[in-house]
């Protein structure tokens, strides 16, 4: 027999019992053998207690409270799938989106009374002394950070000449920022991809070449991407005679030696790569594996990594020499190195010898 309750039912129990009367045992010797009882005592034991004999299952609240869990991991995946998309869609439009260039230059080689262009278009892009100097910054810049880096790491002469500034700026998402960077050195290692900022290098490489000049680069930290691009892309369309010049590399998550091999390569040894390591930029030790160039071992990892210099600046001026707001001023400028390099010292970058070298003029 079964009986249930509303009680019971709220609850999720199933109550049942054997009743006697339905119990036949028609061999009571067979049964005693096998059992070691008699047919009253078995029939005693299986009659069961309703009130008592219970099944306890899921509850309702039970119930609501597993349906909330699963409404709760739906929308989880479901913000997940969104997220996803939208860092996808911003490392996306990153790579691909035209980037601006501007125009620093100063009128003196102390890095003093400087100025920025609004944009430049590659129509007017010219070379000065036989050489185009073009700057790619890192991740995580906004376009003034970009303009303030390259101002740091261009030497006075660069400055004097007038150096391009090749923006590219962060994104709005951190998350996103990341990917993208870990995007690029999977890029990078294996080979492949191109990019709006690698097309601009190349493009400037190309303006280079026509009026007789060299490409010389400047890049910081992820800014190395769109160079290494440059080059991966130079060696597979066959190039030996690139006009490239020297190329910089501070902070680098990208490797100057296989720079260096790849240069030597595209310019028949004409060309050079140089590098520069603080011994606490973990983004140039550990992603770049590139040998610490100096630095002071008790500065912090971030500062580190932003303290990069092209010389020493011979100005002392506490006024920002480029009129954009809460610009670096020499003085700052100078008191980062020190802190950094130790005084008086600055991130002189070392030459990298490419493996495969050969004298200069003599080809590959």
């Amino acid at each position: 027999a079964n009986q249930a309750s509303d009680q019971t039912q709220q609850q999720g129990q199933t109550i049942s019992a054997i009743s006697s009367a339905h119990i036949v045992i028609t061999d009571e010797a067979r049964h005693q053998a096998l059992t070691n009882e008699t047919s009253e005592q078995t029939a005693e034991r299986l009659q069961t207690n309703a009130q008592g004999a219970t099944h306890t299952g899921v509850s309702a609240a039970d119930v609501q409270a597993m349906r909330r869990q699963v409404e709760a991991d739906r929308a989880i995946r479901n913000e997940a799938v969104k997220q996803f998309s939208i860092i996808g869609d911003q490392v996306y439009r990153k790579e691909t989106e035209d980037k601006t260039v501007h125009l620093m230059q100063c009128e003196t080689a102390d890095k003093e009374r400087c100025g920025v262009s609004e944009v430049v278009s590659l129509e007017q892009v010219r070379a000065v002394n036989k050489a185009i100097t073009a700057f790619n910054n890192g991740m995580l810049n906004t376009e003034e950070q970009a303009l303030m880096t390259a101002y740091m790491q261009a030497s006075g002469m660069q400055l004097q000449d007038g150096i391009l500034v090749i923006v590219n700026p962060r994104l709005d998402n951190v998350v996103a920022e990341g990917t993208w960077a870990v995007y690029k050195k999977v890029q990078e290692v294996f080979g492949f991809g191109s990019s709006s900022v690698g097309e601009l290098n190349l493009a400037l490489e190309a303006i280079a070449a026509a009026q007789g000049a060299q490409l010389n680069t400047q890049a910081h930290s992820a800014g190395n991407f769109g160079v290494a691009e440059m080059n991966r892309r130079l060696e597979a369309a066959g190039r030996t005679d690139a006009a490239i010049g020297t190329q910089t590399m501070f902070g680098s998550p990208v490797n100057a030696q296989g720079q260096a091999d790849r240069v030597h390569a595209i310019t028949s040894g004409q060309g050079t790569v140089q590098q520069s390591t603080h011994v606490n930029d973990f983004v140039g030790t550990l992603f770049g594996n590139n040998p610490p160039t100096g630095g002071e071992e008790n500065t912090p990892a971030l500062r580190s990594h932003s303290a990069y210099s092209g010389d020493l600046t011979t100005s002392g001026s506490d006024q920002p020499q480029v009129q954009i707001p809460s610009f670096i001023t020499p003085e700052e400028l100078r008191q980062r190195t020190d802190e950094a390099w130790g005084a008086g010292q600055f991130s002189q970058p070392a030459t990298v010898t490419p493996r495969n070298s050969v004298e200069p003029n003599q080809g590959n």
